[in-house]
């Protein structure tokens, strides 16, 4: 009689993530200062907060550029 638990299964695992939302980890070293105001930003973490920063960013330069094309 054959074993019918175990070994792999179709669909299985952790799904691939698209290449635009993976993230890498890198190191900056930063003051308190610069530290207190990514903070500043709403998220979850350091990490979250600095995306959030980078986001209100791009979308303020987008305004000003579009401003300056008047």
């Amino acid at each position: 009689m054959g074993k019918s638990w175990g070994g792999t299964r179709e669909g299985s695992g952790r799904k691939a993530i698209p290449e635009k939302y993976k993230k890498k980890g890198f190191t900056f070293q930063l003051t308190d200062e610069d530290i207190k105001f990514i903070e500043s930003f709403e998220g979850k973490n350091r990490s979250d907060s600095l995306r959030t920063m980078i986001e209100t960013y791009k979308k303020m330069k987008k305004q000003i550029v579009f401003s300056s094309d008047e």
